[in-house]
Order: structure tokens, then sequence, then C-alpha cells
């Protein structure tokens, strides 16, 4: 009996490290985190663990800034500095991803805008994939930094998009 292998398109395995393959995405899945609320000028640290058994690919996130009571989203005027930024890295694989505080918008997309409720109040809201996926080992967390450099606290949601990735070797049947 040979090994069967379900493989990822070729073109990804550039961003699975190669101790990680032979690997598949065992599923997909969208992580919010939620900072409720992210004071005033403060720094907040939140870590997300996606899987302790299995290696995961975070390729993109949005953000989703709100008032404190959710009844007004918060987007920054244009041409003024951010007021939102953001740092990621994974202490326990000893990475950093960003090297200093990027704009959330350019990190995790834009917030909605339009008028309305439900979908049209949502016009526009865009996530951000990145070029190069983040790789966040198994048991490993992803560490966020947010700082609030704003006028006063914010609701902040940041979603992931994550594959979850199994790098189990199965055999034929």
């Amino acid at each position: 009996m040979r090994a069967a292998y379900a493989m990822l398109p070729d073109w990804l395995y550039g961003f699975v490290p190669p101790s990680w393959w032979p690997a598949r995405p065992r599923y997909f899945l969208g992580y919010t985190l939620n900072i409720l609320p992210a004071p005033q000028n403060a720094t907040v640290t939140r870590s997300v663990v996606f899987s302790k058994r299995l290696h995961s690919l975070v390729f993109g996130a949005r953000a989703f800034v709100t008032n404190t009571t959710d009844d007004a989203i918060v987007m920054p005027a244009t041409g003024t500095p951010p007021t939102k930024m953001v740092m990621l890295s994974s202490p326990a694989s000893n990475q950093v991803y960003t090297s200093a505080p990027v704009p959330i918008e350019s990190l995790c997309g834009t917030n909605g805008y339009g008028t309305g409720v439900g979908p049209r109040a949502f016009q526009g809201a865009q996530p951000a994939y990145w070029p190069v996926p983040i790789a966040v080992p198994k048991g490993s967390d992803l560490q966020v930094i947010l700082v609030n450099t704003g006028t006063g606290a914010h609701n902040v949601r940041i979603t992931f998009y994550v594959a979850v990735l199994d790098t189990a070797v199965r055999k034929a049947a």
C-alpha cells in the first residue's frame, strides 16, 4: 500500500512551512476577537489560539469599530492620522509579523458605511487579504496588540480568516 496525499494547490506550498507538508485544509474559519471596549489612550493585548492540535494559516482580517453602545460605526476622516494601531506577533514561536504598530485599516480592511439598517448599513465593508499568510504552529498563539490613541473608548472586533491544516499522512484504503 502507498500513502495517499491530499495536497493543496502548488502555489499555496510557498506559504506553508516545509516541515508541515503534506498539508491540506481541514476546515476554514472566521475567528472574531472582541476588544470591548478599547479604552482611550491605552494599549490592549489579546491572544488567540486557533487550534491546539493542528497548524493554521491566517490569510486575512477585517476590523469593525463602533462606539461603546454599538449604535454608530466609527470611521476615520480622510486625511486624519489613524487612531487605532495594531501589532501582530506569536511569542510562543518567537515570531513578529509587524515590526511596528500599523493602522488597523491597513492591516484589517475597512469599516462598513452606508445608510439604512441591515446589509445596506455595511456597504463597502472590505476585508484585507494578505499577500503572505501568517503561519501559526499548533498550540501557539497569535498575539494582537491594539493601541488606541483616539479621543474615546471604542468597541473593536477583528475577524481573522484562517485555514486550519491537517498535516497527518493518510493511508490509502
